[in-house]
């Protein structure tokens, strides 16, 4: 039997599409999915919150938990994990968007046969030394295909933490836990490449469009969160945003990948709510502020409209 884990900080638009998505593509591959839904009761309203148990009424397998307080995955990862009955894992976040048929069943079978022990992305999360050590440099945890009592075997501290005097990020002590078993590993694409183009997308059908929920845009961050500082027209967040998008080619991509895939859930899911519209405004001071070329957000969201057929 297998489970799927994630998390999302109550943004309607991200759980309708990835419920869309999920829906669509990979539904039948695992047998549960736990999730947890941590949000702002400040920005997630009575009406949008009645909106969003609708959206999970309808799949009896998604075992959710409303939680009205702002959490990000690290916290509820471990919760939900220890909660998992079934076999074979599948952490993916809700930025993490997977549209192929086959492919939860595909990267589950080589570890339930014991082929390998996990299939996810090599992923820099602990520092060069440990390389020739351990062999690895760190995982990524969207898209991990791992053994529930596998993954059990290790700590799960999914936080930042400090250990043998290193600094680790975010799901970097599990990563160096993990590396210090010598798993047999199968390596497969990151896909958060700064040019969304730039990858073969057709051929391993996923986008992790990184931090798109917890910080860029997202409803996690929630007391200094960026969409939040946009919408209320918070001068000092937008400054803010704006000197790092326009320091760092990389984050810049973030944004406009954030922003597009933002418009995409608005026009595939055929959202003409005010809560749409308000978004929308949103998405216009980000593009406005971020010196955006439209043009190209457009393309990527025809890029990425064509690629998932919604």
């Amino acid at each position: 039997m297998r489970a799927a884990v994630t998390h999302f900080d109550g943004d309607p638009l991200v759980i309708d599409f990835w419920l869309l998505l999920y829906e669509k593509y990979w539904r039948g591959e695992v047998h549960k999915v736990y999730a947890d839904v941590c949000y702002d009761p400040g920005l997630v309203t009575p009406d949008l919150l009645e909106r969003e148990k609708k959206s999970f009424k309808r799949f009896k397998e998604i075992n959710v938990e409303f939680i009205p307080e702002v959490h990000p995955p690290e916290w509820s990862n471990p919760r939900l994990i220890k909660k998992v009955k079934e076999e074979m894992l599948f952490l993916i976040e809700s930025d993490g968007w997977l549209f192929g048929k086959g492919i939860v069943d595909k990267y589950c079978i080589p570890v339930e046969t014991n082929v390998c022990d996990m299939v996810c992305s090599p992923y820099r999360l602990f520092p060069e030394a440990y390389d020739e050590l351990l062999g690895y440099s760190g995982f990524m945890r969207n898209m991990m295909f791992i053994k529930t009592d596998y993954l059990r075997s290790v700590e799960l501290d999914f936080y930042p933490r400090n250990v043998e005097g290193q600094d680790f990020d975010c799901f970097g002590y599990i990563s160096l836990q993990l590396a210090k078993k010598k798993p047999r590993m199968l390596g497969i694409p990151t896909n958060f490449v700064e040019d969304p183009q730039a990858n073969d997308l057709r051929n391993y059908p996923w986008i992790h469009i990184r931090q798109m929920n917890s910080s860029i845009l997202g409803f996690g961050n929630a007391g200094s969160g960026i969409f939040k500082g946009f919408r209320e027209g918070n001068e000092a967040k937008i400054q803010e945003v704006r000197g790092e998008a326009m320091a760092n080619v990389t984050m810049m991509w973030m944004y406009y990948k954030a922003v597009a895939m933002r418009y995409l859930m608005i026009y595939a899911l055929r959202d003409f709510s005010p809560f749409a519209e308000e978004y929308k405004k949103t998405l216009k001071k980000v593009i406005d502020s971020l010196g955006m070329d439209w043009d190209k957000v457009q393309g990527i969201v025809t890029l990425y409209r064509t690629l998932m057929n919604v």
